[in-house]
């Protein structure tokens, strides 16, 4: 049979039976699946192109925007060098300015030479600048540049850098960053115990370990330490700041050394980070360039390809301000202060910025230092401030803590709290709001808009103290009047029934030993329905029998009597202005003025001056708005009273005079009497300076 012929049986068009159809669904599946998988590689590679674009950009934003800083802060911190030179003869507080702006040009500079950092080894830009260096030498001469921050920290430095066997191949500047920032990371994390550093060699290559006996590191963070931009939220160190980009700079310099870095740490007792790296150089040392369209553009004049230059004073500069005058081991600073201004708490971790905020409000306020939350809660349990100013991102306890722990304390719940934060934006703000805060300022401030903040604070504080405090005195003294219009009442029905029984008697008996008795008990009986009627006038529960009185008239016939009835060494002064009549029961005006006058003599045992003045009150003195008063003041020159006891001076029975010397209603007499009049009565008072009773009386118009 000739090849090509169909066999027999067979046909060139098959029929569509259930082995073909299924042939047939299998093979379009697996046409379907080609073509998915075909689609989906298609569709990841494009992610990933666009993935490696976007992080292109990112590193070629890094890149320009870092240089670009670099360029302004130059010109920023070469005059003030140049300043700094010639500062020595210049006032302490301009030199400080001066050292705080530099300080702080500094730090922005390393932030920036990290960042920049970043850009190049991102861009596989990182040259390694190998240099035959005597590693042991080099590195123990970086240590000792931290030696006086560590010990001023109260904290043990002991540097091992034992000879090596020979030179090794390193970058400089690489290392200098590397050792850098592993001190600064110890000396931030470690309050109390020592520090070490150690350089050692093995067959492979050389290891730099730094251990301390600081906060340690959970063992999940090992790893992710190293991470870029990652900051463990719980760790507590010396402040808060920081970038998290120090020890993930540390690994990729030694991986470009073909090294690399580990971490050993249990929380609580201590970590020691490792960095190893190879005697000889290795294959990372020496990155492939990049194409050149990868960072088209990124440097100018190929200035951001040279080594970042390490600033060994700029990590000193900072770590010094976390140990050096004015950290939170130092204590609490505050201004002077005259006692009556707003006492204000400023809560930073950053030193520099508590300085700044001092300066700022010194002149105005009392101001009190706190380097955090926990600080700042310990100086308030001990002084109750009026105002707190108080940073969010801090170390121990944040400002949020600050706050939530001030709103639970039934003493500390009403001081006011302004936050300040780096964090901008409308959600920060809101933030901030929502859990409690008075207000909210976003970092970088104005000095007048900080000051206008607090002055507002202040003063919105300030009357609701008031308004509470009022309203507290008012719902006092109404409780005590109820209690003692109820007393009064039942008081004067016994003395009802005692002086009808006493009359009676006195009517039937005629021996003198008797009536003598009798006559005491009347007069017993007087005196308590005197007390009953200064209870009743208190409470506003006497009668009254309001008339036109002519004030200035009363006080010209009682002034010659209280000369004669006071002693010569107390001087009656009368100050009158033309003023209309007043509409007064006329008893009670008598009572008050006397209860008055005596409280006077009594408190000026050596002498002095009793002076009455009166005069038409000013518009808006009114006590309920409406109407015209006249104002009358009481002015001695005695020993006066300390806040807390003229604050109850109204009170019924309240005295400081000793048992038997007084009974405590004089004052609450006058009270009674002016507000059942309509008016009303004040009373300003301080501790050798005198007391000024101020009554308001309504005009008999």
């Amino acid at each position: 049979m000739p090849i090509g012929v169909l066999v027999t049986g067979t046909s060139p068009n098959r029929g569509l039976d259930d082995g073909y159809r299924s042939f047939l669904h299998l093979l379009a599946g697996q046409v379907a699946i080609g073509l998915g998988n075909a689609l989906a590689y298609e569709a990841e590679r494009q992610r990933a192109d666009a993935l490696a674009e976007l992080d292109r950009a990112k590193t070629l934003f890094f890149s320009n925007v870092s240089h670009e800083f670099r360029t302004p802060l130059t010109l920023l911190l070469g005059p003030l060098e140049e300043l700094l030179a010639r500062a020595e003869t210049w006032a302490p507080p301009d030199r400080e300015l001066i050292h705080t702006v530099h300080r702080n040009g500094l730090r922005l500079l390393k932030l920036v030479n990290s960042l920049l950092d970043f850009a190049r080894i991102e861009a596989g830009r990182a040259q390694v600048r190998t240099e035959k260096t005597d590693l042991a030498a080099f590195t123990a001469d970086i240590a000792g540049s931290f030696r006086s921050a560590i010990e001023t920290a109260g904290l043990r430095f002991t540097v091992a850098c034992d000879p090596l066997p020979q030179p090794v191949g390193v970058d400089r500047d690489m290392w200098e960053k590397i050792v850098l920032n592993l001190l600064s990371n110890a000396l931030k994390y470690t309050m109390s115990g020592s520090i070490g550093l150690g350089l050692s060699c093995g067959p492979e290559g050389i290891r730099l370990s730094v251990s301390d006996t600081g906060i340690g590191i959970p063992e999940a963070e090992h790893e992710r330490i190293f991470d870029r931009f990652h900051r463990i939220a719980t760790a507590q160190g010396r402040t808060h700041e920081g970038t998290g980009i120090g020890l993930a700079l540390v690994r990729e310099l030694a991986r470009l050394h073909g090294g690399d870095a580990q971490v050993a740490s249990v929380p609580g007792r201590g970590s020691t980070f490792t960095v190893s790296l190879p005697w000889g150089p290795g294959a990372a040392m020496s990155a492939d360039e990049p194409d050149g369209a990868d960072l088209e553009g990124a440097d100018l004049d190929g200035t951001d390809l040279e080594p970042t230059p390490v600033r060994a004073h700029a990590f000193l500069a900072e770590a010094g301000r976390w140990v050096g005058p004015g950290a939170s081991d130092a204590g609490p600073a505050e201004t002077a202060g005259d006692g009556m201004r707003g006492r204000v708490l400023v809560v930073d971790d950053n030193v520099d910025m508590r300085d700044y905020l001092v300066r700022l409000l010194g002149a105005e306020f009392t101001v009190v230092t706190a380097a955090d939350g926990e600080e700042a809660l310990s100086i308030m349990r001990q002084a109750k401030p009026d105002l707190v100013l108080s940073d969010v991102m801090m170390p121990r306890l944040d400002g949020f803590g600050l706050l939530a722990a001030l709103r639970r304390d039934p003493v500390l719940r009403d001081v006011p709290v302004v936050l300040l934060s780096a964090r901008a934006g409308e959600e920060a703000s809101v933030e901030g709001l929502d859990v409690g805060a008075d207000d909210y300022l976003v970092k970088p401030f104005s000095a007048r808009e900080l000051v206008a903040r607090v002055k507002s604070n202040l003063t919105m504080a300030r009357l609701r103290r008031e308004v509470a405090s009022a309203h507290h005195d008012a719902e006092r003294m109404r409780a005590l009047g109820q209690l003692t219009s109820g007393v009064a009442h039942d008081f004067n029905n016994l003395l009802m029934v005692l002086r009808g029984a006493v009359h009676l008697i006195g009517r039937r008996t005629d021996d003198p030993a008797l009536r003598s008795v009798l006559g005491h008990a009347t007069e017993a009986i007087e005196r308590g329905a005197l007390m009953t009627r200064q209870l009743l006038s208190f409470s506003r529960r006497q009668r009254l029998d309001p008339q036109p009185v002519d004030l200035n008239g009363l006080l010209e016939e009682l002034a010659p009597v209280l000369d004669r009835a006071f002693p010569e060494n107390i001087r009656v002064e009368l100050k009158l202005d033309d003023v209309p009549a007043v509409l007064l029961d006329r008893s009670e005006l008598d009572a008050a003025l006397l209860n008055l006058a005596v409280n006077a003599r009594d408190a000026m045992p050596d002498g002095g001056l009793l002076r009455f003045e009166t005069k038409l009150a000013e518009a808006g003195a009114a006590p309920h708005g409406g109407g015209r008063f006249v104002c009358m003041r009481v002015v001695d020159s005695g020993s006066g009273m300390p806040p807390d006891v003229a604050k109850r001076a109204f009170e019924p029975f309240f005295t400081t005079k000793p048992v038997g010397k007084g009974t405590g209603l004089g004052l609450s007499q006058v009270y009674g009497f002016a507000s059942q009049s309509g008016g009303r009565v004040a009373i300003d008072s301080r501790t050798g300076d005198g007391t000024t009773v101020t009554l308001y009386l309504p005009v008999a118009d």
